[in-house]
C-alpha cells in the first residue's frame, strides 16, 4: 500500500541577526522562507522549531516529526539558544537511531558548521572567502558510493564536478586539514566533497554520518530555486535547478523512512508553518522573505 502521509520536517529558527533582518522588523527569531519552499517542493510539510521552546516541548515534538533541517544563517555556535537546540536535537536523534528509530538530520551552511562544532568546538572554524560564490565541487573517489549521491546519475555527478551549480555564501568553514586532523570528526563523518574558496583554501563542502543518517552541505541548494536578489550570483541554470531538486528529494525520502506521527490531525495542523506568513526582508540583500517569530 502506498503511504499517502507527507513526512514532516522540523526546521530550526534562530535568533534575529541585524546582518540578515532589517531594523524595522521586530521579532525574536526567524526562518528564511527559501528553506520552507525548498522542503515543501520536495514533498514534505514544515514545522518550525521555535527558538524559545523548552526542552520538554522540543522532545515532545521530536516524537511526531520525521527529520530536522538545520538552516544557514548567522547564529553564534558557542553560546546561543539556537546552538542549545541543535545539541538537543542531535542527542534525541542519536538516541532514536541507536534504538532502531531511523531519524535523519540535514545541515546547510551554518547547519553543517554546527554539526562539526558540536563535536570539535568552535576552534575548528576557519575563515573563508566564499561570499556569493558559485562553483563546481571536488567530489571524492567514493562519492558514487555515498548515501547522498548513490542514486545520482553519472550525468548529474559530472555536472556537479564541472559546472558552477553550487552556491556558497559563508565567511567560515572547516578546512580539509582541520577536519582530517580531528579523530572525533573522522570517526563520525565521511567527507563526500571538498571545495576551494577564492584564496584556494580547501574546505569541507559535503559530508554524511558514518553511523547515523546525518548530512551536511556548506552550500545552499535552497537559494538556487527560491532566492532571486539583484546583484547576487545565485546560479539559475537548469543544471543548478536539477541539483537542488535532487538533494531536496533525497533528504525528504530519508525522512520517509521514519514513522513518527502526530496524535491527531488537529495537533499536526496546529504546529505547521502554514499558520504563519512570511514578510519581506530583502532590504539587506541576503534573504528575500522570512518567517518572523515573536
Amino acid at each position: 500500500m502506498i503511504d499517502s502521509v507527507k513526512p514532516v520536517i522540523g526546521l530550526l529558527s534562530q535568533e534575529i541577526s541585524r546582518k540578515v533582518i532589517p531594523e524595522n522588523i521586530d521579532g525574536g527569531s526567524y526562518i528564511s522562507a527559501a528553506y520552507v519552499k525548498y522542503i515543501e517542493e520536495a514533498g514534505a510539510d514544515v514545522l518550525p522549531i521555535q527558538i524559545d521552546w523548552d526542552d520538554h516541548k522540543i522532545c515532545t515534538i521530536f516524537k511526531s516529526i520525521n527529520g530536522v533541517l538545520i538552516p544557514g544563517g548567522g547564529a553564534n555556535l558557542e553560546d546561543s539558544k539556537f546552538m542549545r537546540n541543535v545539541r538537543l536535537i542531535f542527542k534525541l536523534a542519536e538516541d532514536a537511531n541507536d534504538a532502531g528509530d531511523y531519524f535523519p538530520i540535514w545541515g546547510t551552511c551554518l547547519g553543517l558548521e554546527a554539526m562539526l562544532v558540536m563535536h570539535g568546538g568552535a576552534s575548528l572554524l576557519n575563515d573563508a572567502d566564499a561570499i556569493d560564490l558559485a562553483m563546481p565541487t571536488k567530489l571524492l573517489n567514493g562519492a558514487r558510493q555515498s548515501r547522498i549521491f548513490s542514486a545520482a546519475s553519472y550525468d548529474l555527478l559530472h555536472l556537479l564536478a564541472t559546472l558552477p551549480v553550487k552556491y556558497h555564501f559563508h565567511r567560515k568553514c572547516v578546512y580539509k586539514d582541520t577536519f582530517l586532523q580531528s579523530q572525533e570528526l573522522t570517526e563520525k563523518y565521511t567527507v563526500v566533497s571538498f571545495d576551494e574558496d577564492r584564496q584556494k583554501r580547501v574546505f569541507v563542502s559535503t559530508l554524511e554520518g558514518k553511523q547515523y543518517p546525518f548530512y551536511g552541505v556548506q552550500w545552499h541548494p535552497e537559494k538556487v530555486k527560491h532566492e532571486t536578489i539583484p546583484g547576487l550570483n545565485v546560479p539559475k541554470c537548469a543544471e543548478a535547478m536539477r541539483l537542488s531538486t535532487y538533494v531536496g528529494k533525497f533528504f525528504v525520502n530519508e525522512a520517509r523512512k521514519n514513522h513518527h506521527t502526530f496524535s491527531s490531525k488537529e495537533m499536526k495542523e496546529k504546529y505547521l508553518i502554514k499558520n504563519y506568513h512570511p514578510v519581506y526582508t530583502g532590504d539587506l540583500g541576503r534573504i528575500q522573505y522570512s518567517y518572523i517569530f515573536n
